[in-house]
This record gives structure tokens, C-alpha cells and sequence, in this order.
């Protein structure tokens, strides 16, 4: 890309391409091959409901791209998550609870493990849209024993404390420290109960 005194992205709705706004933009630390700018204001919709944008470019301010690349804004929300615990070592699953959850494609939901109280690096791993309603976080491995809180991204890390997101607790322990010492009673009916 260069600049020839225009430098700006359009943003229209995909599914009639009225357009939305025309953001300015400049040209990103990448150089001649990407261009940076803010996506536009648009009111809030209601929890779950996503807009496909279409977005092209300009370089000088009146001859758009006829190519174009699409952009989701969505709204999500986390209302919880189980289970409440798992082991360490990468083997625990967290399924956050909540709507409007969209796959924006590989590797673009990741969920943040913060350790409560330690104030150390925020931990990021994986995560699996499952649905609008479910996403699932890998707890990470080479955690530390203890209380986390859990962050979700939709998009790879680049929003992770939306307003709409909630914190959720999660606990990882370790296996090793769990020891059965005694039964009681030490025995039953083949029948259970």
C-alpha cells in the first residue's frame, strides 16, 4: 500500500452493502502490506446477535478495493462456567456458559487464565467455540496450584475484557495431593447404594 492523501477503510453491512462509516487509516508497522484503522461505532444490538461487515480500502480517499474482507461484530456474554476445578497439568476442560459466542475462525478464541492474588503473567490457551452458547478452555499447562479467574477472546487475544464479559472462577489442584486414607463403611452390597 502507499499513501496517495486518502488512506481510509469502508465498512458496509454485508448483507445489503449499505454503507456504515468510512474510517480513516495509515499504514501499519508491517509497511506496504497492511493498513491499520478502528472499526465504527454502531449501536449495541442484543446479546447473541452478530453483523457481518464487508470492508474495503482506499488509498486515495475515492477509489475503493474491489476486494473486499469481512468483519464480525458480535455481542457476547459469559454467565458462568463449569467445571469449577480441574487438575494441573493441561488435562481440565472449562466450558464457558453464556450467548452470542461466533467462530471468527482457527485460533481466534483463546481464554486467559489469571492467577488470583499473584500478579503474575496471564496465562493464554486455546478454546473451542462448541456453539452461540458454549465455548470450551483448555486449562493451561505449567500452571501453578490455585485460584484463577478466566477470561474469554473471540478474536485471539486482541479483546479480552469486553464490558459484557463476565470473570469466571476456576480452581486447578494437583492430582498428587489427593489421598483416600480410609472407606467408610469398607465394604457393600454387590447391589451398591
Amino acid at each position: 500500500f502507499a499513501n496517495y492523501g486518502g488512506l481510509a477503510a469502508r465498512f458496509r453491512i454485508a448483507a445489503s452493502l449499505e454503507e456504515l462509516a468510512v474510517q480513516p487509516a495509515t499504514l501499519s508497522a508491517q509497511g506496504l502490506v497492511a493498513l491499520d484503522t478502528a472499526t465504527p461505532l454502531v449501536q449495541p444490538r442484543g446479546a447473541g446477535e452478530a453483523l457481518q461487515l464487508v470492508v474495503d480500502v482506499t488509498l486515495d480517499g475515492a477509489s475503493f478495493s474491489e476486494a473486499a474482507v469481512t468483519f464480525t461484530l458480535y455481542t457476547a456474554v459469559v454467565t458462568g462456567g463449569t467445571p469449577a476445578g480441574g487438575p494441573l497439568g493441561g488435562a481440565a476442560v472449562l466450558v464457558l456458559e453464556g450467548e452470542g459466542f461466533v467462530d471468527l475462525g482457527e485460533g481466534s478464541a483463546t481464554c486467559l487464565f489469571r492467577r488470583v492474588g499473584a500478579g503474575g503473567d496471564a496465562l493464554f490457551t486455546a478454546a473451542r467455540v462448541l456453539g452461540a452458547t458454549a465455548v470450551a478452555c483448555d486449562a493451561p499447562e505449567g500452571a501453578e496450584a490455585g485460584a484463577y479467574t478466566v477470561e474469554l477472546s473471540l478474536n485471539g487475544g486482541y479483546d479480552v475484557e469486553p464490558v459484557l464479559f463476565d470473570d469466571v472462577s476456576f480452581q486447578l489442584y494437583d492430582p498428587a495431593a489427593l489421598q483416600a486414607h480410609a472407606l467408610q463403611p469398607p465394604g457393600g452390597p454387590v447391589a451398591g447404594g
